[in-house]
């Protein structure tokens, strides 16, 4: 027979705080924002936060208990979708208290929107006073590598077994030091092989030495090379064509070595933020006059300031007056950068319109995975991720998106970076009706930029 320690029952408080749909592959939470990044459905009047019992040192946890003869399921939930890499791990600290037998401790995950469903952690009730201390968990997120998720935590009753309802805080499930952690992934690397294939560069007319055969970090034998020349010395870049989302753990790494270089040169790392002004981020190294550096050292950017943001990355060579500039004369002289490396970061790829709603949609690649995802927006906050078949092969990139055979859906332009290729897919809504080729051009040096009616026949 089923037991309870009340008899009081409370209607269900549902809270549901307005949060945009965010791209978050590392989340940490602990209590201590209160409700601000969750929702929870608890009975009303329940002291979901919890201050007298928690695993951090910052005095707080998440507490789910049922009350009275007929308990509610109860949930807390993460408002961020998240979206497992290969790694993906959510980590979190448990602690299953006084418990009934008809009561468990689960995690769900709603997968690209769909309905709610169990996942491998589960923790049954005793009838006894279970857990005195918070056990830390992991689960992995392998399963669902490349779809948008939520996760909550699910603390259910089924009958006929006993629950033991609330009146203290030695009773019912405490989660704490929530985290979704990825391990790094590099999604671009980069080291001048591939020549201008994913990077553009300004240098000065009439410079050759951009691509450096002579001095270099990596076996593949080559590195960038930025020299000012003459007595106008003109700033020089090299940028990676590919728009990124870092998260939480993204870094920028990369070899640099600044050969000979004057008192008025600087090498920086430089980001434009959601297509704005570019701007330079900590990462600088001086010219001293001298030959500066005899060999490469090995440099690391960290992205923390713009995780969730839309980022372009360049390195730029500065020349700033009144002080000394050397003009390029040997390999001895100017910015050699090699192995560049860019973590934990997704790639974005163009917008488009994929469900004909009049709102522009967007287009994930993973390109640790090869997997593609369209987020479908709704212009109201929401978004519902459809998955679209993955393409393993990174030298695929998606160059464009566009109605390119007049049926008035979106189809998705493709470039092959190293062969030369150029694919269109016919598109239904999320779904691919066939692949057409398109004429190759081997000259990686051209490069898709935009899709656009240019004669005006509607396509």
């Amino acid at each position: 027979m089923r037991r309870a320690l009340a008899t009081s029952r409370s209607l269900p408080l549902v809270l549901f705080l307005a949060a945009a749909p965010v791209h978050a592959a590392t989340v940490s939470e602990g209590a201590e924002s209160g409700l601000a990044r969750v929702t929870v459905q608890v009975p009303a009047d329940f002291p979901v936060i919890s201050s007298t019992v928690y695993a951090d040192p910052k005095s707080h946890s998440f507490h789910m208990g049922h009350i009275g003869f007929n308990p509610e399921d109860q949930w807390v939930m993460l408002n961020a979708f998240v979206v497992p890499q290969p790694g993906t791990e959510l980590r979190f600290a448990s602690r299953l208290a006084w418990s009934g037998s008809g009561e468990s401790a689960h995690v769900q995950v709603s997968v690209d929107g769909g309905s709610w469903q169990d996942t491998a952690f589960a923790q049954q009730g005793t009838d006894t006073a279970g857990e005195t201390t918070f056990n830390a968990r992991t689960m992995s997120l392998q399963p669902y590598v490349g779809r948008s998720l939520r996760i909550r935590f699910y603390y259910r009753y089924t009958s006929p077994g006993n629950s033991l309802s609330y009146v203290s805080d030695s009773i019912g499930w405490f989660v704490d030091r929530i985290a979704v952690v990825t391990a790094g992934v590099t999604v671009l690397s980069e080291g001048a092989e591939s020549g201008l294939a994913t990077v553009t560069a300004q240098v000065p007319p009439g410079y050759t030495q951009l691509f450096s055969s002579t001095v270099f970090a990596d076996p593949p034998f080559h590195s960038f090379h930025l020299a000012h020349i003459g007595f106008a010395p003109i700033d020089q870049w090299v940028m990676l064509n590919a728009p990124f989302v870092p998260q939480p753990g993204s870094e920028v790494l990369f070899q640099s070595r600044l050969a000979w270089s004057g008192s008025g040169e600087s090498a920086h790392v430089q980001v434009s933020v959601a297509g704005g002004g570019w701007q330079d981020t900590e990462y600088s190294q001086q010219g001293s006059d001298t030959s500066g550096e005899a060999g490469f050292n090995a440099r690391a950017l960290n992205l923390a300031l713009f995780v969730g943001s839309s980022i372009r990355i360049r390195f730029y060579y500065r020349y700033t007056p009144p002080g000394n500039a050397l003009s390029y004369a040997s390999d001895n002289i100017g910015w050699f950068i090699d192995q560049i490396a860019v973590t934990n970061v997704l790639e974005i790829v163009p917008k488009a319109d994929f469900d004909s709603n009049g709102r522009a949609d967007i287009l994930w690649r993973n390109g640790a995975t090869g997997q593609n995802t369209a987020w479908l927006v709704d212009g109201q906050g929401g978004v519902t991720a459809a998955a679209l078949p993955p393409v393993f092969d990174q030298s695929w990139k998606m160059g464009a998106a566009g109605d390119f055979d007049g049926d008035g859906k979106t189809d998705i332009l493709w470039r092959n970076a190293t062969t030369g290729e150029n694919v269109i897919w016919r598109m239904d809504g999320t779904s691919v009706l066939a692949q057409v080729a398109l004429p190759p051009v081997f000259d990686l040096n051209w490069q898709i930029r935009g899709a656009a009616d240019f004669d005006g026949d509607g396509k």
